[in-house]
Parts: structure tokens; C-alpha cells; sequence
């Protein structure tokens, strides 16, 4: 039996490791508190962004933290097309405070701010209302508490949860 660890073995070994010791270092879903307390620190930033979306043209806008561009109405757009005070503002929820992506659908009637994922189906974070007249219902949502600040509201959504209460309810 040769005494010496193969090369492959041992890179397959590290991998895993890291893989095992990456998702424990996983933040778990942050409580109400947690959000809103975030929410107050870059109230002005999520104002700023939720009043830009909500004036725009699009039916729906989506942003994701990794990309350089944004897209709206099924279209790809650079940056350069937006606000350049809004641009700011997302890139600082993005890169400073770990915020995963900003979305506008006109059909969840809200501007939506991801704080936070588990990576497979649960999401949670704030949502502006769109309308004053309406509830925003991010999709899949499961938890959705009003916030003090009028029209901004917390949400969770989980979609295995809202599967099976759908089952339940039909």
C-alpha cells in the first residue's frame, strides 16, 4: 500500500472541508428586530431607491448584487440609464451592507428589498408599498408585518411553506 497521500485525494478532502465549513459560517435568517434596525440605519437609502422604482416607467425591475446591469421589463439596461444618486444608494446597500438584490413588480404591488436567503427557498427582508390603497405580496410570501414607517412592511418568504398551505387551503 503506497504510504503517500494522492494529490487528487487530498484537494477532494480540502474541498469539502471548506464546503462543510462555508455553510456553517451560514448567518441565519435575521428576526424582525434584526431587519427593522437595519431598515432605520439605511432608511433614507431604501426611500431613495423604492421612491425612483416606483416612479419609473417599468412594470417590473429586477437587480441582483452580482450584476452590473439592471433588468426591466425583460430588458438588460447598464447602470448608466439610472439615477446616478439611486445608483449609489443600491451599490452601497450591495457592497457595504450585504443587501442580495432589489426588485420592483407592479404585480406584487411593492419595491422589494432581499436582505437575506437561505440559497434554496426562503427569503426574507422590506417591501415598500406601491400603492397606499394595497398590501405588497412578494412572492411565496408567508410572513408580512407592517412596519412603523408608513407603507413598508417585513417580509418572509418561504416557498415550501407556501406550497403546502396552498395544498392545505384548495
Amino acid at each position: 500500500m503506497n504510504k503517500h497521500i494522492s494529490p487528487v485525494l487530498l484537494c477532494i478532502v480540502a474541498l469539502l472541508l471548506s464546503l462543510f465549513f462555508s455553510s456553517c459560517r451560514q448567518k441565519s435568517q435575521p428576526n424582525i428586530d434584526e431587519i427593522y434596525r437595519e431598515f432605520q440605519e439605511n432608511q433614507r437609502d431604501f426611500q431613495q431607491i423604492a421612491n425612483y422604482f416606483s416612479s419609473v416607467k417599468y412594470e417590473s425591475i429586477f437587480i441582483d448584487s452580482d450584476d452590473e446591469f439592471f433588468w426591466a421589463d425583460f430588458h438588460q439596461y447598464p447602470f448608466d440609464e439610472m439615477d446616478v444618486e439611486v445608483y449609489n444608494a443600491i451599490n452601497y446597500l450591495f457592497k457595504e451592507k450585504g443587501y442580495l438584490g432589489i426588485s420592483k413588480s407592479n404585480i406584487q404591488l411593492g419595491v422589494e428589498f432581499r436582505m437575506w436567503t437561505d440559497n434554496r427557498s426562503i427569503d426574507c427582508g422590506v417591501i415598500y408599498a406601491v400603492r397606499n390603497d394595497k398590501e405588497p405580496h412578494p412572492e411565496f410570501v408567508v410572513e408580512l408585518v407592517p412596519l412603523p414607517e408608513e407603507g413598508w412592511y417585513y417580509y418572509v418568504s418561504d416557498y415550501n411553506k407556501w406550497r403546502s398551505q396552498q395544498t392545505q387551503a384548495g
